[in-house]
């Protein structure tokens, strides 16, 4: 679209994102009002303004997070939430945005942007934008027992389990690290939708796992864990009254049942990966 102005928001957009927001993803307000009260940054925050009355007609968000491989880290940035208004799009407005997130991150010294996108059909979109394909998942099934184990169950604090997150996400060749603010924000947005974040100990370890239920399942947004466990998967199932657990591991490009899930462009000129587990990125408020 010529004459759009791209730029950071401002404090004085919030209602005018929230409601573009709406008209694209159609999520409810208590929703946006948990994101806008404690993920909204405008200088995080990238649009595109109709160069007749200064509304913004596209936006993304630039949420901080690290990636680490054993002893590296990298700075970067989580983008989320591209969106344009219905009225205005084919004008190549995201791309601009993109084009500009790229260039200002660049000019931080920031080492990359990663993205979930949307679709499969947005996987080649990102592509020919610089991003390629970093992060893949494999989908499994649980069948809960009838007659569950006796595991214990416990509601845990995102923050509190950041060192057994840190611990578990180590083995990974590369690692997407959210600080606390981040994870206290997901913790709220699980409780939100009618989730948890439940720990417990099997077989003298520790672990946990963040739970949302929906109409015929309980999907596991992440699990954290060294391995699988059938008993705890089953205890959380029933738990919700459900008799599935539905998880999304991170697989290795060349796994049989691997499907794309994130994408990277990166922007430092050498980076250096340690031989690890697969790369694992999750709590993306997918």
């Amino acid at each position: 679209m010529s004459g759009a102005v791209y730029g950071c928001a401002s404090p004085e957009d919030r209602s005018a994102l929230m409601d573009l927001w709406k008209r694209v993803f159609g999520d409810p307000d208590d929703y946006l009002s948990l994101f806008f009260d404690l993920r909204f940054r405008p200088d995080q925050a990238l649009v595109a303004r109709n160069s007749l009355d200064g509304t913004p007609i596209s936006m993304l968000f630039l949420l901080p997070i690290v990636f680490q491989s054993g002893s590296l880290q990298y700075r970067g940035r989580y983008i989320y939430a591209v969106a344009t208004d219905p009225a205005f799009r084919s004008r190549g407005l995201s791309s601009q945005l993109l084009a500009e997130a790229h260039r200002r991150l660049s000019l931080e010294g920031l080492d990359f942007s990663v993205l979930v996108p949307a679709e499969r059909s947005l996987f080649d979109y990102y592509a020919a934008r610089g991003f390629r394909t970093e992060f893949f998942r494999c989908a499994q099934t649980v069948f809960a027992a009838s007659s569950p184990d006796d595991v214990d169950l416990s509601p845990a604090s995102l923050p509190a389990l950041l060192p057994l997150r840190d611990a578990l996400g180590a083995k990974s060749t590369l690692y997407g690290r959210w600080d606390q603010e981040a994870l206290a924000y997901q913790q709220r947005e699980t409780s939100l939708l009618g989730g948890e974040t439940l720990s417990f100990f099997w077989e003298g370890k520790p672990g946990y796992a963040v739970c949302h239920p929906t109409e015929n399942t309980v999907l596991i947004k992440e699990w954290g864990a060294s391995a699988v466990s059938t008993p705890v998967l089953s205890a959380i199932a029933h738990r919700f009254g459900k008799n599935t657990v539905q998880l999304d591991l991170p697989a290795s490009p060349g796994a049989g049942s691997a499907r794309p899930f994130a994408m990277t462009r990166w922007y430092c000129k050498e980076r250096k990966y340690e031989e690890g587990d697969p790369p694992v990125l999750s709590l993306v408020l997918d």
